[in-house]
């Protein structure tokens, strides 16, 4: 199977970039899905199921594992809900994966969660291990890719004004100190790249609207 996963800024247009891409794989006749929205679109028993079988899978307790040793703060609400957000991807990729699943595309992956777990504040060394121990759970024996989407961050700000999400922690911000956290989640985003072999990443910079194809050819 390959993974897919995009990465950038809040308000970059890795999620616009990820659904298009989703859909090109789909109209060549792949199976691909965004395993990030497929975990969200859980309901009733399935959501049920998947909850106990994140408790119990082993790849998901190496997962709590390295969360209990490296993450400070593990008891906050929020961490929690980053780990077992973690943990249920990390589940449903390898049951996708079972199924035959070619392609898995991420606008919202483990980078993203990741760095999610140290919104105000630079990685400290115990986060970075956190990456690493995560990233070889996840990554080791598939073939991966890694789409870095830069956008310039005034832009950003522009954006995020604009389509003012409720619950967007940035929003009450002004736009001096909406740059300087847009510097620290991009600053913390490429210390985890690093982690990562060169050969992996692809940075794409996109102005305004792209054809499919040529978006296709861009990422591939």
């Amino acid at each position: 199977m390959n993974i897919v996963e995009f990465v950038g800024l809040p308000g970059s247009g890795k999620s616009t970039i990820c659904k298009k891409y989703e859909y090109s794989l789909k109209k060549r006749q792949f199976l691909a899905t965004n395993v990030q929205v497929q975990a969200l679109m859980l309901r009733g028993v399935k959501r049920r199921l998947v909850y106990f079988a994140v408790h119990y899978y082993p790849k998901c307790r190496k997962v709590a594992a390295a969360a209990k040793k490296y993450v400070p703060n593990l008891k906050d609400k929020e961490v929690k809900a980053w780990i077992f957000r973690m943990k249920q991807i990390v589940y449903l990729l390898d049951k996708y994966e079972k199924e035959g699943l070619e392609y898995a595309v991420m606008d919202e992956g483990f980078i993203q969660f990741i760095t999610s777990l140290c919104h105000d504040e630079a990685m400290p060394a115990p986060m970075m291990d956190f990456a690493k121990a995560v990233m070889d759970i996840v990554y080791t024996g598939r073939n991966c890719k890694f789409i870095y989407v830069e956008t310039d961050k005034e832009e950003i700000i522009k954006r995020i004004r604009e389509r003012n999400r409720p619950g967007d922690r940035f929003l009450s911000d002004s736009d001096e100190v909406m740059m300087g956290r847009l510097e620290l989640k991009e600053n913390n985003l490429l210390k985890c790249l690093e982690l990562l072999d060169d050969s992996l990443i692809k940075k794409v910079h996109l102005e305004g609207e792209i054809k499919l194809a040529e978006l296709v050819e861009m990422l591939e």
